[in-house]
C-alpha cells in the first residue's frame, strides 16, 4: 500500500489521493481507480496552467539574456 510507515511496532498510514487509489487497486474497483486517476490528472494539468506556467513566464521574462 502507498502512503505506508512503519517503525517498529508502530504503523502510519496517510490518508490522501495516493492512498484512494492504491486501495481502489487492491480492492479490484476499476471505477474508483479511474476516477481517483482522472482526479490526480486534473490536478496536476490545473497546478502546471494556473501555477508553474504563469511562474515560468514571469522568470522567464525577468531572466531574459540578450
Amino acid at each position: 500500500m502507498a502512503e505506508l510507515a512503519t517503525w517498529g511496532n508502530e504503523r502510519v498510514v496517510a490518508t490522501g489521493l495516493g492512498a484512494y487509489i492504491a486501495e481502489a487497486t487492491t480492492a479490484g474497483d476499476a471505477r474508483r481507480t479511474v476516477l481517483g486517476i482522472v482526479v490526480m490528472s486534473l490536478f496536476v494539468v490545473l497546478l502546471n496552467r494556473l501555477f508553474w506556467r504563469p511562474l515560468y513566464a514571469q522568470a522567464e521574462r525577468r531572466f531574459k539574456m540578450a
